[in-house]
Protein backbone atom coordinates (compact mmCIF):
# COMPACT_ATOMS: atom_id res chain seq x y z
CA UNK A 1 0.00 0.00 0.00
CA UNK A 2 1.47 3.12 -1.17
CA UNK A 3 -0.35 6.75 -0.69
CA UNK A 4 0.18 8.93 -3.92
CA UNK A 5 -2.51 12.00 -3.35
CA UNK A 6 -4.79 13.80 -1.09
CA UNK A 7 -6.94 16.91 -1.91
CA UNK A 8 -10.19 18.57 -1.65
CA UNK A 9 -11.97 17.11 -4.62
CA UNK A 10 -15.09 19.65 -4.63
CA UNK A 11 -16.68 22.25 -3.59
CA UNK A 12 -20.02 23.97 -4.38
CA UNK A 13 -21.03 27.12 -2.56
CA UNK A 14 -23.55 29.78 -3.30
CA UNK A 15 -23.10 33.42 -3.10
CA UNK A 16 -25.72 36.41 -2.31
CA UNK A 17 -25.40 38.95 -5.09
CA UNK A 18 -26.23 39.05 -8.88
CA UNK A 19 -24.91 39.31 -12.26
CA UNK A 20 -25.05 42.88 -14.45
CA UNK A 21 -28.12 43.00 -16.99
CA UNK A 22 -24.64 42.92 -19.43
CA UNK A 23 -23.68 39.74 -18.47
CA UNK A 24 -27.44 38.41 -18.46
CA UNK A 25 -27.58 39.46 -21.41
CA UNK A 26 -24.99 37.40 -22.95
CA UNK A 27 -25.81 34.46 -21.06
CA UNK A 28 -29.26 34.59 -22.48
CA UNK A 29 -28.50 35.19 -25.89
CA UNK A 30 -26.11 32.29 -25.62
CA UNK A 31 -28.25 29.99 -24.53
CA UNK A 32 -30.81 30.80 -27.00
CA UNK A 33 -28.10 29.59 -29.76
CA UNK A 34 -27.42 26.74 -28.04
CA UNK A 35 -31.48 25.46 -27.87
CA UNK A 36 -31.23 26.07 -31.76
CA UNK A 37 -28.59 24.13 -31.68
CA UNK A 38 -30.07 21.04 -30.25
CA UNK A 39 -28.51 20.84 -27.03
CA UNK A 40 -24.90 22.12 -27.62
CA UNK A 41 -23.06 24.38 -25.92
CA UNK A 42 -22.25 27.74 -27.17
CA UNK A 43 -18.99 29.47 -27.05
CA UNK A 44 -19.20 33.05 -25.53
CA UNK A 45 -17.14 35.68 -24.28
CA UNK A 46 -17.80 37.42 -20.78
CA UNK A 47 -16.65 40.00 -18.62
CA UNK A 48 -14.35 42.63 -18.90
CA UNK A 49 -11.72 40.97 -19.85
CA UNK A 50 -14.00 38.80 -22.53
CA UNK A 51 -13.45 35.36 -20.42
CA UNK A 52 -14.55 32.28 -22.95
CA UNK A 53 -16.75 30.22 -21.19
CA UNK A 54 -19.29 27.62 -22.59
CA UNK A 55 -23.40 28.16 -22.01
CA UNK A 56 -25.70 25.19 -21.36
CA UNK A 57 -28.84 25.45 -23.22
CA UNK A 58 -30.63 24.61 -20.00
CA UNK A 59 -30.40 25.53 -16.54
CA UNK A 60 -30.72 24.30 -13.39
CA UNK A 61 -33.53 23.52 -10.35
CA UNK A 62 -33.46 26.31 -7.59
CA UNK A 63 -34.41 28.99 -10.41
CA UNK A 64 -30.90 28.99 -11.77
CA UNK A 65 -31.92 30.01 -15.54
CA UNK A 66 -28.70 30.15 -16.46
CA UNK A 67 -25.19 27.69 -16.82
CA UNK A 68 -22.36 28.07 -17.77
CA UNK A 69 -18.67 26.14 -17.57
CA UNK A 70 -15.21 28.10 -17.85
CA UNK A 71 -13.88 24.65 -19.18
CA UNK A 72 -12.25 21.45 -17.82
CA UNK A 73 -10.31 23.22 -15.17
CA UNK A 74 -12.16 25.41 -14.12
CA UNK A 75 -16.37 25.45 -12.45
CA UNK A 76 -19.60 25.49 -13.44
CA UNK A 77 -22.01 28.65 -12.39
CA UNK A 78 -25.30 28.17 -12.12
CA UNK A 79 -26.99 32.20 -12.28
CA UNK A 80 -31.09 33.45 -11.56
CA UNK A 81 -31.86 35.87 -14.59
CA UNK A 82 -32.10 39.08 -12.06
CA UNK A 83 -30.47 41.46 -10.72
CA UNK A 84 -31.42 41.88 -7.46
CA UNK A 85 -28.23 41.51 -5.27
CA UNK A 86 -29.19 40.77 -2.10
CA UNK A 87 -30.04 37.30 -3.32
CA UNK A 88 -28.56 33.93 -3.65
CA UNK A 89 -28.58 34.33 -7.49
CA UNK A 90 -25.04 32.67 -7.88
CA UNK A 91 -24.11 29.02 -7.35
CA UNK A 92 -20.43 27.86 -8.16
CA UNK A 93 -19.37 24.42 -8.76
CA UNK A 94 -15.97 23.68 -9.08
CA UNK A 95 -14.16 20.73 -11.10
CA UNK A 96 -12.41 18.26 -9.25
CA UNK A 97 -8.95 18.93 -12.36
CA UNK A 98 -9.38 23.07 -10.70
CA UNK A 99 -9.03 21.95 -7.25
CA UNK A 100 -5.84 19.40 -8.26
CA UNK A 101 -4.02 22.19 -10.08
CA UNK A 102 -4.91 25.00 -8.08
CA UNK A 103 -5.47 23.73 -4.27
CA UNK A 104 -8.31 25.04 -2.30
CA UNK A 105 -6.84 28.37 -1.59
CA UNK A 106 -5.67 29.49 -4.89
CA UNK A 107 -9.38 28.27 -6.92
CA UNK A 108 -11.24 30.52 -4.41
CA UNK A 109 -9.00 33.38 -5.37
CA UNK A 110 -9.48 32.22 -9.18
CA UNK A 111 -13.12 32.35 -8.69
CA UNK A 112 -13.51 35.64 -7.12
CA UNK A 113 -11.67 36.86 -9.55
CA UNK A 114 -14.13 35.88 -12.11
CA UNK A 115 -17.03 37.30 -10.54
CA UNK A 116 -15.40 40.60 -10.49
CA UNK A 117 -13.80 40.56 -13.32
CA UNK A 118 -18.04 39.56 -14.72
CA UNK A 119 -19.04 42.81 -12.60
CA UNK A 120 -20.95 40.83 -10.27
CA UNK A 121 -23.23 42.74 -7.95
CA UNK A 122 -23.37 43.14 -4.05
CA UNK A 123 -20.69 40.50 -4.19
CA UNK A 124 -17.85 42.01 -2.47
CA UNK A 125 -18.61 44.50 0.18
CA UNK A 126 -15.24 46.85 -0.69
CA UNK A 127 -11.56 45.60 -2.11
CA UNK A 128 -10.24 44.26 0.60
CA UNK A 129 -12.61 41.08 -0.19
CA UNK A 130 -9.50 40.22 -2.54
CA UNK A 131 -7.05 38.69 -3.18
CA UNK A 132 -6.86 37.80 0.93
CA UNK A 133 -10.55 38.15 1.81
CA UNK A 134 -13.73 36.54 1.25
CA UNK A 135 -17.01 37.80 -0.27
CA UNK A 136 -19.51 37.96 3.36
CA UNK A 137 -22.37 36.30 1.92
CA UNK A 138 -21.09 32.78 0.65
CA UNK A 139 -22.58 29.55 1.63
CA UNK A 140 -21.07 26.43 1.03
CA UNK A 141 -23.24 23.34 -0.40
CA UNK A 142 -20.96 20.55 -0.72
CA UNK A 143 -17.43 19.77 -0.36
CA UNK A 144 -15.32 16.32 -1.23
CA UNK A 145 -12.28 15.25 0.28
CA UNK A 146 -10.18 12.95 -1.73
CA UNK A 147 -7.22 9.59 -0.53
CA UNK A 148 -5.50 8.16 -3.49
CA UNK A 149 -3.51 4.92 -2.78
CA UNK A 150 -1.48 2.61 -4.99
CA UNK A 151 -2.98 -1.50 -3.62
CA UNK A 152 -1.55 -4.75 -4.84
CA UNK A 153 -4.19 -6.83 -7.09
CA UNK A 154 -5.36 -8.71 -4.29
CA UNK A 155 -7.39 -5.22 -2.71
CA UNK A 156 -10.81 -5.16 -2.80
CA UNK A 157 -13.22 -3.19 -0.97
CA UNK A 158 -16.11 -5.27 0.23
CA UNK A 159 -19.56 -4.28 1.31
CA UNK A 160 -20.09 -6.86 4.21
CA UNK A 161 -16.26 -5.45 5.79
CA UNK A 162 -17.81 -1.70 6.19
CA UNK A 163 -18.65 -0.52 9.92
CA UNK A 164 -21.69 2.10 9.31
CA UNK A 165 -24.26 3.90 10.88
CA UNK A 166 -27.63 1.63 10.79
CA UNK A 167 -29.90 3.86 8.79
CA UNK A 168 -26.56 4.49 6.10
CA UNK A 169 -27.21 2.99 2.98
CA UNK A 170 -24.48 1.13 1.54
CA UNK A 171 -23.99 -0.04 -2.34
CA UNK A 172 -21.15 -2.14 -4.32
CA UNK A 173 -20.75 -1.73 -8.33
CA UNK A 174 -19.91 -4.78 -9.84
CA UNK A 175 -19.13 -4.40 -14.16
CA UNK A 176 -21.19 -0.94 -13.34
CA UNK A 177 -23.91 -1.90 -12.26
CA UNK A 178 -25.04 -1.58 -8.52
CA UNK A 179 -25.70 -4.59 -6.63
CA UNK A 180 -26.65 -4.88 -3.23
CA UNK A 181 -25.45 -8.91 -2.92
CA UNK A 182 -22.03 -9.24 -1.50
CA UNK A 183 -21.84 -12.71 -2.13
CA UNK A 184 -20.82 -11.19 -6.14
CA UNK A 185 -17.14 -10.89 -7.54
CA UNK A 186 -14.78 -8.16 -7.25
CA UNK A 187 -16.32 -4.90 -6.56
CA UNK A 188 -15.28 -1.89 -8.59
CA UNK A 189 -16.80 0.39 -6.00
CA UNK A 190 -18.60 0.74 -2.27
CA UNK A 191 -20.65 3.82 -1.53
CA UNK A 192 -21.54 4.11 2.30
CA UNK A 193 -24.46 6.97 3.07
CA UNK A 194 -26.43 9.10 0.43
CA UNK A 195 -26.35 12.92 -0.43
CA UNK A 196 -26.85 15.64 0.62
CA UNK A 197 -26.01 13.92 3.84
CA UNK A 198 -22.65 12.35 4.16
CA UNK A 199 -21.04 9.92 1.68
CA UNK A 200 -18.04 7.50 1.13
CA UNK A 201 -16.80 6.09 -1.27
CA UNK A 202 -13.86 3.43 -2.53
CA UNK A 203 -13.59 3.13 -6.06
CA UNK A 204 -10.97 1.86 -8.27
CA UNK A 205 -9.45 5.52 -9.90
CA UNK A 206 -7.44 3.63 -12.90
CA UNK A 207 -10.64 2.26 -14.03
CA UNK A 208 -12.16 5.44 -13.89
CA UNK A 209 -9.57 7.41 -15.53
CA UNK A 210 -9.92 5.29 -18.50
CA UNK A 211 -14.29 5.03 -18.58
CA UNK A 212 -14.31 8.86 -18.05
CA UNK A 213 -10.99 9.81 -20.18
CA UNK A 214 -8.93 11.33 -17.32
CA UNK A 215 -5.15 10.65 -18.09
CA UNK A 216 -4.77 13.93 -16.61
CA UNK A 217 -4.52 11.91 -13.54
CA UNK A 218 -1.15 10.43 -14.29
CA UNK A 219 0.48 13.81 -14.45
CA UNK A 220 -1.41 15.09 -11.14
CA UNK A 221 0.45 11.92 -9.57
CA UNK A 222 3.71 12.12 -11.30
CA UNK A 223 3.34 8.48 -12.31
CA UNK A 224 3.50 6.37 -15.20
CA UNK A 225 0.70 3.95 -15.92
CA UNK A 226 3.34 1.19 -17.09
CA UNK A 227 5.29 1.67 -13.53
CA UNK A 228 2.34 0.86 -11.33
CA UNK A 229 2.32 -2.65 -10.10
CA UNK A 230 -1.35 -3.24 -8.69
CA UNK A 231 -4.16 -0.66 -8.98
CA UNK A 232 -4.73 3.18 -7.74
CA UNK A 233 -7.85 3.02 -5.50
CA UNK A 234 -9.40 6.58 -3.99
CA UNK A 235 -11.03 6.91 -1.12
CA UNK A 236 -13.86 9.91 -1.54
CA UNK A 237 -14.95 11.84 1.32
CA UNK A 238 -18.19 14.15 0.41
CA UNK A 239 -20.15 16.15 3.34
CA UNK A 240 -23.25 17.34 1.39
CA UNK A 241 -25.55 20.43 2.44
CA UNK A 242 -27.64 18.81 5.09
CA UNK A 243 -23.96 17.73 6.69
CA UNK A 244 -22.23 20.65 7.10
CA UNK A 245 -25.78 21.89 8.23
CA UNK A 246 -25.53 19.64 11.06
CA UNK A 247 -21.83 21.34 11.98
CA UNK A 248 -23.44 24.75 11.16
CA UNK A 249 -20.77 24.38 8.59
CA UNK A 250 -21.74 27.92 6.42
CA UNK A 251 -19.09 30.01 5.67
CA UNK A 252 -15.29 29.91 4.02
CA UNK A 253 -14.03 30.90 7.34
CA UNK A 254 -16.00 27.64 8.37
CA UNK A 255 -13.98 26.05 5.79
CA UNK A 256 -10.57 26.74 6.88
CA UNK A 257 -11.39 26.31 10.42
CA UNK A 258 -13.21 22.76 10.23
CA UNK A 259 -12.79 20.93 7.31
CA UNK A 260 -10.98 18.42 8.40
CA UNK A 261 -13.10 18.16 11.74
CA UNK A 262 -15.72 17.04 9.39
CA UNK A 263 -13.43 14.97 7.26
CA UNK A 264 -12.16 13.01 9.74
CA UNK A 265 -15.90 12.21 11.63
CA UNK A 266 -17.27 10.98 8.59
CA UNK A 267 -13.82 8.27 8.42
CA UNK A 268 -14.74 7.50 11.93
CA UNK A 269 -18.39 7.12 11.25
CA UNK A 270 -17.97 5.12 8.23
CA UNK A 271 -14.87 2.42 8.46
CA UNK A 272 -13.36 -0.15 6.42
CA UNK A 273 -12.78 -2.97 8.87
CA UNK A 274 -10.55 -6.23 8.69
CA UNK A 275 -12.97 -9.22 9.48
CA UNK A 276 -11.86 -11.16 12.96
CA UNK A 277 -13.56 -13.84 15.08
CA UNK A 278 -15.49 -11.13 17.59
CA UNK A 279 -18.90 -11.25 16.87
CA UNK A 280 -19.09 -7.26 17.68
CA UNK A 281 -18.34 -6.12 13.86
CA UNK A 282 -17.26 -2.51 16.18
CA UNK A 283 -14.36 -4.46 17.26
CA UNK A 284 -13.19 -5.38 13.79
CA UNK A 285 -9.91 -3.72 13.51
CA UNK A 286 -9.80 -1.12 11.00
CA UNK A 287 -8.22 -1.71 7.63
CA UNK A 288 -4.98 -0.32 6.61
CA UNK A 289 -5.93 1.86 4.06
CA UNK A 290 -8.91 3.16 5.98
CA UNK A 291 -5.97 4.38 8.91
CA UNK A 292 -3.63 5.43 6.12
CA UNK A 293 -6.58 8.12 5.60
CA UNK A 294 -6.89 8.85 9.36
CA UNK A 295 -3.75 9.60 10.18
CA UNK A 296 -3.57 11.42 6.76
CA UNK A 297 -6.07 13.49 7.39
CA UNK A 298 -4.91 14.88 10.91
CA UNK A 299 -1.86 15.75 9.42
CA UNK A 300 -2.57 17.55 6.29
CA UNK A 301 -5.66 18.94 7.03
CA UNK A 302 -4.59 20.26 10.77
CA UNK A 303 -4.85 23.83 9.38
CA UNK A 304 -8.39 23.20 8.90
CA UNK A 305 -9.02 21.03 12.33
CA UNK A 306 -10.79 23.46 15.18
CA UNK A 307 -10.98 20.11 17.30
CA UNK A 308 -15.21 21.36 17.49
CA UNK A 309 -16.95 18.94 19.38
CA UNK A 310 -20.24 18.44 16.40
CA UNK A 311 -22.49 17.38 19.13
CA UNK A 312 -22.62 19.92 21.50
CA UNK A 313 -22.89 22.86 18.54
CA UNK A 314 -25.64 20.57 17.65
CA UNK A 315 -26.77 20.64 21.18
CA UNK A 316 -26.38 24.32 21.12
CA UNK A 317 -28.40 24.84 18.03
CA UNK A 318 -30.78 22.79 19.57
CA UNK A 319 -31.32 24.76 22.82
CA UNK A 320 -31.06 27.81 20.47
CA UNK A 321 -34.09 26.93 18.60
CA UNK A 322 -36.61 25.49 21.33
CA UNK A 323 -35.71 28.84 23.88
CA UNK A 324 -37.17 30.37 20.39
CA UNK A 325 -39.96 28.34 20.63
CA UNK A 326 -40.82 29.17 23.77
CA UNK A 327 -40.22 32.61 23.98
CA UNK A 328 -42.59 32.88 21.02
CA UNK A 329 -44.97 30.45 22.90
CA UNK A 330 -44.94 32.97 25.86
CA UNK A 331 -45.97 36.05 23.69
CA UNK A 332 -48.61 33.89 21.70
CA UNK A 333 -49.62 32.95 25.48
CA UNK A 334 -49.94 36.03 26.59
CA UNK A 335 -52.24 37.13 23.47
CA UNK A 336 -54.26 34.52 23.88
CA UNK A 337 -55.18 35.35 27.48
CA UNK A 338 -56.00 38.75 26.51
CA UNK A 339 -58.15 37.41 23.66
CA UNK A 340 -60.45 35.05 25.96
CA UNK A 341 -61.10 37.93 28.20
CA UNK A 342 -58.85 36.31 30.82
CA UNK A 343 -57.52 38.22 33.66
CA UNK A 344 -54.15 38.37 33.44
CA UNK A 345 -53.37 35.83 37.00
CA UNK A 346 -55.42 33.56 35.26
CA UNK A 347 -53.02 32.16 32.77
CA UNK A 348 -54.07 28.73 33.90
CA UNK A 349 -57.38 28.97 32.21
CA UNK A 350 -55.70 29.72 28.94
CA UNK A 351 -53.52 26.83 29.18
CA UNK A 352 -56.40 24.49 29.85
CA UNK A 353 -58.15 26.17 26.87
CA UNK A 354 -54.95 25.64 24.67
CA UNK A 355 -54.87 22.02 25.91
CA UNK A 356 -57.80 21.39 24.98
CA UNK A 357 -58.14 22.83 21.87
CA UNK A 358 -55.16 20.93 20.47
CA UNK A 359 -56.51 17.31 21.62
CA UNK A 360 -59.53 18.33 20.07
CA UNK A 361 -58.38 19.32 16.82
CA UNK A 362 -55.81 15.84 16.99
CA UNK A 363 -58.90 13.82 17.52
CA UNK A 364 -61.12 15.28 14.54
CA UNK A 365 -58.38 15.71 12.64
CA UNK A 366 -55.71 12.80 13.17
CA UNK A 367 -54.26 12.99 9.42
CA UNK A 368 -53.87 16.66 9.52
CA UNK A 369 -52.15 16.48 13.01
CA UNK A 370 -49.76 13.51 12.16
CA UNK A 371 -48.81 15.66 8.89
CA UNK A 372 -48.13 18.86 11.07
CA UNK A 373 -45.90 16.85 13.28
CA UNK A 374 -44.10 14.96 10.03
CA UNK A 375 -43.38 18.46 9.17
CA UNK A 376 -41.74 19.45 12.20
CA UNK A 377 -39.82 16.60 12.40
CA UNK A 378 -38.45 16.68 8.92
CA UNK A 379 -37.40 20.33 9.79
CA UNK A 380 -35.78 19.93 12.70
CA UNK A 381 -34.41 16.22 11.90
CA UNK A 382 -30.75 17.80 11.57
CA UNK A 383 -30.53 18.92 14.87
CA UNK A 384 -30.99 15.45 15.96
CA UNK A 385 -27.43 13.90 17.05
CA UNK A 386 -28.66 10.57 16.62
CA UNK A 387 -30.30 9.69 13.86
CA UNK A 388 -28.12 10.09 11.49
CA UNK A 389 -27.59 8.55 8.16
Amino acid sequence: MEPIYQNFDGLDFSVCGAFPEAALEILRTAKGQAQKLHGKCVLAEIGASQMPIYVFPTGASGGYALKFDTGPDGATCFVKDNTTPKMDNIRISCNSLMLALNGLERTKNILFEQLKNIGAIGVFEDETCLPLGHPPNVKIGRFDYCFDFIMDEGFEPDPKHFIKHPQSKIKGVVDDKIHFAVELPYFQSVTVGKMPNRQTIIYEKTAEIVDHLKPYWWDIWGLKPEDIKGRIWRIEVRAGANELERWNFRTFDDMESMAGDVVIDILQKTRLAVPSGDANRSRWPVHPIWSACQQSAERVLAPYISHADRKKIITDLRENVTDRAVKNMRGNIATLNYLLGNEDDEIDKTLDFLAEDVFAYARQHPKDFRRRLKQAKDKYKLLDTEGEE
